[in-house]
């Protein structure tokens, strides 16, 4: 009997032996299948645009394809609680604003996820100002001219975000209060709809970033009026910032990152973000993001939770001060 037990034991011991190393080349082979990057606003905006350049070198560096999954709507709280509900294994990611999550946790009374525990930071990619953009019939091609046109009709500008509670929506809302004006808020489920409303003049003015704005910038279908930051956008020489046309204290912006469900193993976070900071080095990345007109800001997991934090503090102090209705 004593020599069956030892020889099970001497076999369960090899099988270990067998197995662990098998576990750690599984660990260490991540991502050994598609990816998906999932982001919370219909194609054609701006995080579709960085979405998409960071897919290419994903798959360069990784072999695997990092699916983009556009799902818009509630200013991206459909995609985020889709991923903070995703099985925590890196295999589905949220390609994320303040929108969900410290803009998210500010103005929302009642969301069906965390915005501030349930998904964890993995990288920053990009942080660039808001434009002010109108239609190219707008009668006014002045920030003063707008504020003119504005004061003039009250309550009948409109102005479009994509959707109640994203960036661009309490972007506008802190133009409004900074200025004294009162415009029509137009929510869309995405910045691409939202675009295309305007370029067709059923809308008015759109805080939205350069990248999304482009190609109709481009085409002369909107125009810009001001850059809601501290500097001019290198690729708009010519376009002053809201304090160099006397408005202070409206300066707004979108970053962008990728995001993980909580639960996901620090392992796999760590490689998502050396994936994810080699693809940012890459000067053909970088002139296609800046061609774009976003700004990059690479950050690892640690920087960009500081960051996030400090971010959720800064959106709620702006919804107190600007004394905007929360839903």
């Amino acid at each position: 009997m004593r020599k069956s037990a030892l020889t099970l034991i001497a076999l369960l011991a090899s099988l270990c032996a067998t197995l662990l190393p098998a576990r750690g080349h599984a660990q260490a082979a991540y991502p050994d299948r598609p990816v998906r990057l999932v982001i919370p606003y219909a194609a054609g905006g701006s995080l579709d645009v960085v979405g998409r350049v960071l897919a290419e070198k994903f798959q360069a560096s990784t072999g695997q394809t990092l699916i983009i999954d556009n799902r818009g709507g509630a200013a991206g709280q459909i995609a985020a609680d889709y991923v903070a509900r995703s099985q925590p294994d890196g295999y589905t990611l949220l390609l994320g604003t303040a929108a969900q999550t410290s803009i998210a946790s500010a103005y929302f009374r009642k969301l069906p996820y965390d915005p501030l525990k349930d998904l964890v930071p993995v990288s920053l990619l990009v942080n660039t100002s808001n434009i002010v953009f109108v239609s190219k019939d707008f009668p006014a091609t002045t920030m003063q001219q707008l504020r003119q046109q504005a004061q003039a009709h009250p309550g009948e500008i409109s102005y479009g975000s994509p959707g109640n509670g994203s960036v661009s929506h309490l972007a506008t809302a802190l133009f409004e209060d900074r200025t004294g004006l009162k415009l029509l808020h137009v929510p869309y489920r995405g910045a691409a709809p939202a675009l295309n409303d305007l370029a067709a003049g059923r809308i008015s003015i759109l805080f939205t970033l350069l990248a999304s704005a482009k190609p109709l910038l481009d085409s002369g279908k909107v125009r810009a009026l001001a850059v809601a930051g501290p500097a001019r956008n290198p690729a708009l020489p010519d376009v002053p910032t809201l304090k160099e046309t006397g408005i202070e204290g409206a300066d707004s912006g979108v970053w962008i990152g990728v995001m993980a469900p909580k639960g996901t193993p620090g392992a796999v976070i760590d490689k998502l973000n050396e994936v994810i900071m080699q693809a940012l080095r890459a000067p053909d990345l970088r002139k296609r993001l800046a061609d774009s007109g976003a700004d990059l800001a690479p950050m690892g997991p640690q920087d960009f939770a500081a960051m996030l934090a400090q971010d959720a503090k800064t959106w709620k102090d702006v919804v107190a001060a600007a004394h905007i209705q929360t839903e």
